[in-house]
């Protein structure tokens, strides 16, 4: 039977990118947006973050991070998860700025439009 533990003999191997700390407001969007959670955007690489939830939930694997202040919804793969904090590494960005045809991205929108404007 395989072992879904890690062998122990070797090193994990993991990319080492520069890291910033930050302290960014965010938001957390999943279940097509039908799930909110704020966030603080801790470390960040150019491959991805850690973020902060407020809450010790379980979030999919799958979720937009939400960068309001530099208005970019961010598409997440979650590699670690040790609530309330989670590794989220980077796949694809979206200016929110601009309009999309793409309904996700729409969404992804007007909940920043939201944010912003407070």
């Amino acid at each position: 039977m395989p072992s879904a533990m890690p062998n122990s003999d070797k090193p994990e191997r993991r990319k080492v990118a520069p890291r910033s700390r930050a302290l960014l407001s965010g938001k957390l969007v999943f279940d097509n947006a039908n799930q909110t959670m704020d966030c603080l955007i801790r470390d960040v690489t150019k491959d991805g973050a850690k973020v902060k939830m407020t809450s010790a939930v379980r979030v999919p694997s799958r979720v937009f991070l939400i960068d309001i202040k530099r208005a970019l919804g961010i598409d997440c793969h979650v590699i670690w998860a040790r609530p309330p904090e989670l590794g989220l590494k980077f796949l694809k960005s979206h200016n929110l700025q601009e309009e999309s045809s793409d309904p996700q991205i729409r969404g992804l929108r007007r909940i920043w439009v939201e944010l912003a404007a407070r």
